[in-house]
């Protein structure tokens, strides 16, 4: 049974907690005198709560005790009369009673209030509920059942069942208030009341607010929104990985990912509340963790797979902001953060190099040379920078992202080629596959790759230099395997091409990630 202070026994026979069992039973029969059947029946029904110990117990939680019964009788008319008012008036009396005054209060004014102030009431409602305990409101009502002359209450347990369902009725009367509100405003209300009552998901919530965030959750509304907008982010984060995975282009992946920054915000209206709630409790959000895993998993497939720096950047800054109630993710974002941005310096250093300082770091390494002597290696250098200069327009990229933990990357698998210029001959790079039938251009190309591999091998150390190297033979062996050719056409190829051996070395010599590698030697001296 519910016990509303206007349906109150005490109310209904208009009896004070400090009257006798007899001036309850002569209330009871004045009232029934004037009472049609029905209410006559429930005069009669409050009659047996009041006389008897045990069952008045409800009725007492359910009142005002430690009020006079003046003072009682005043606040009960504005609840009755003008129950807007009750929540100004409340704020110095005992906690049970201001508890049940302001129940009983915004039963009576759900629908009226604008929706800053329903987060005003319940949270009055919850603190004043907080303040409720066993021990004092057993000590309460016995000095009311003193003066009653009924028996004390000794059973502390049976005062904290009673003290649990009235805290049901709390929760109903709040419930009752938000059943007014659209869902927008729903949102809106609880939202602002969990984050006044944890200060940001810094403090312990009053039981009242973490029952009202465990009702919320499991709505029916509330429910079919986080199933229709989770499905909605997974599918966008497919398309996205789709169209990185087709080379769509930025255009469309950087629209993409403005559609999924707009669905993940509007999602996240809804579960900000229950995350903020959880963080104070010290508990997850299951479905806050799962669609966090979700778009980090993105940044790491766009960074890893398709160095797309910016995008992976702009998601992880949307995840920190999104799931900044979330501590664990939180520190992982953190750290994702610093590995992107030490990504993008290093991106920023390796252009300036290339772009500013490359020819410098080269005129050096000439000018040792002629230190040595070594004039041979200086006319193949000479041939070599006039390629390299003309094909500098590549750049090495950093692009590799490690997920668990984070660490600086390491160089991606771009093919860097260095094309070599010949007056006299033409390369021309086979199509992929077995036993294809290959032209004089393309045998070239092949004999000039073994080359190059050759001169190469032995000069690879460093992690960059070995995927490189790595993508290089990759792509000489789906080429230059197995091929045919005419036999006139093979020794023809064989004997152009080791004319220019010379130079072939000398360009292989100047690979980029090997010429790096010495301009890091000489900036160190």
């Amino acid at each position: 049974m519910d016990m509303d202070l206007l349906t109150n026994p005490f109310l209904r026979l208009g009896a004070t907690m400090g009257d006798n069992r007899g001036r309850v039973m002569a209330l009871a029969e004045e009232k029934s005198l004037a009472a049609d059947e029905a209410t006559a029946a429930a005069v009669q029904d409050a009659k047996a709560v009041l006389i008897h110990p045990k069952r008045r117990l409800k009725a007492e939680i359910g009142y005002l005790p430690g009020l006079e019964p003046q003072q009682a009788s005043e606040m009960i008319a504005t609840v009755q009369q003008n129950p807007i008012n009750i929540r100004n008036l409340v704020a110095h009396l005992p906690s049970l009673a201001r508890a049940n005054l302001l129940a009983a209060g915004l039963i009576r004014v759900a629908g009226r209030l604008p929706k800053d102030e329903v987060a005003q009431w319940i949270l009055a409602l919850a603190h004043g509920h907080e303040a409720i305990a066993a021990r004092p409101t057993a000590a309460l009502l016995n000095g009311e059942r003193s003066a009653a002359g009924f028996p004390a209450v000794t059973d502390l347990q049976t005062v904290d069942a009673e003290l649990r369902s009235q805290r049901q009725y709390y929760g109903q009367a709040i419930k009752k208030v938000l059943d007014q509100l659209s869902f927008q405003s729903l949102v809106e209300v609880v939202t602002t009341t969990v984050d006044k009552a944890t200060n940001h998901g810094k403090n312990h919530a009053p039981i009242l607010i973490d029952d009202l965030v465990d009702r919320f959750e499991v709505e029916v509304e509330v429910q079919g929104f986080f199933e229709t907008q989770t499905k909605k982010i997974k599918d966008l984060v497919q398309r996205i990985r789709h169209l990185a995975q087709e080379n769509k282009g930025h255009r469309q992946i950087n629209f993409h990912a403005s559609k999924l920054e707009n669905v993940v915000r509007n999602w996240d209206r809804v579960a900000q509340p229950i995350q903020v709630s959880a963080r104070s409790r010290g508990t997850d959000h299951d479905l806050s963790h799962e669609i966090a895993a979700e778009i980090r998993s993105l940044v790491f497939y766009l960074l890893e797979k398709h160095d797309l720096l910016d995008i992976s950047k702009r998601l992880t800054a949307l995840q920190q902001e999104i799931f900044a109630e979330l501590d664990t993710v939180v520190e992982k974002l953190n750290e994702d953060a610093i590995v992107l941005n030490k990504i993008s310096k290093l991106k920023s250093e390796v252009s300036k190099l290339k772009s500013e300082i490359f020819k410098k770091k080269l005129l050096t390494l000439l000018f040792r040379s002629f230190r040595l002597l070594f004039w041979p290696f200086i006319v193949l250098l000479l041939i070599g920078l006039i390629s390299l200069l003309q094909d500098n327009r590549k750049t090495n990229t950093i692009s590799s992202y490690t997920q668990s933990p984070p660490s600086v990357p390491s160089s991606p698998s771009r093919t860097l080629e260095v094309q070599v210029p010949s007056p006299e001959l033409k390369f021309s790079k086979p199509p992929v596959g077995d036993d294809n039938i290959l032209s004089i251009a393309q045998i070239r190309w092949c004999l000039r790759e073994e080359i190059r591999i050759e001169v190469l091998r032995p000069r690879v150390t460093t992690n960059p230099q070995i995927d490189q190297f790595n993508t290089i033979v990759d792509n000489y062996n789906r080429c230059c395997a197995s091929y045919r050719y005419y036999e006139s056409t093979l020794e023809r190829a064989q004997r152009e091409v080791e004319k220019t051996r010379s130079q072939i070395i000398a360009d292989a010599s100047l690979w980029s990630p090997f010429v790096d590698s010495l301009s890091n030697d000489l900036r160190q001296e």
